[in-house]
């Protein structure tokens, strides 16, 4: 088989470890991959309709929400925003998240695309690093 003849979007949601979801103007999820519905503890399919306050606890809903409404608003992204989380499991983690908006025929926004990445390995490396060189300093 041929990578034409493959269906690469729905390989590339399936597979991509990144959180990766699309919102219409109303913020529900139209669309989610298998990294963002294990993150979550629901399948893809349960996710669809709802909204970040039907699935995360409502401060974090209240920050996501905020940042989806700043991009559907002013049209501008948000690029890597580094935040601390916390997943189903309970544990901490650090993510970086990236919002765009996405446009419609007529040039109006009509949703977003957004991307989370765990980034907690590197926010732990550059920590020790900082903490290395603070012990250096002082030496």
């Amino acid at each position: 088989m041929s990578l034409k003849n493959y269906n690469l979007l729905e390989y590339f949601m399936k597979h991509v470890p990144d959180v990766i979801y699309f919102k219409d103007k109303k913020c529900r999820f139209i669309l989610v991959n298998q990294a963002h519905a294990n993150s979550t503890g629901l399948k893809p399919e349960a996710i669809i309709g709802k909204t970040d306050f039907d699935i995360f606890p409502r401060e974090r809903a209240n920050r996501m929400f905020k940042d989806d409404l700043h991009v559907l608003n002013t049209g501008r992204p948000i690029i890597d925003k580094i935040e601390r989380a916390t997943r189903p499991d309970g544990i901490d983690n650090y993510v970086s998240t990236t919002k765009i908006p996405i446009y419609g025929e007529k040039g109006r926004i009509i949703g977003l695309l957004g991307i989370t990445r765990d980034i907690t390995r590197r926010v732990q490396i550059e920590n020790v690093r900082k903490e290395n060189e603070s012990i250096s300093k002082i030496s």
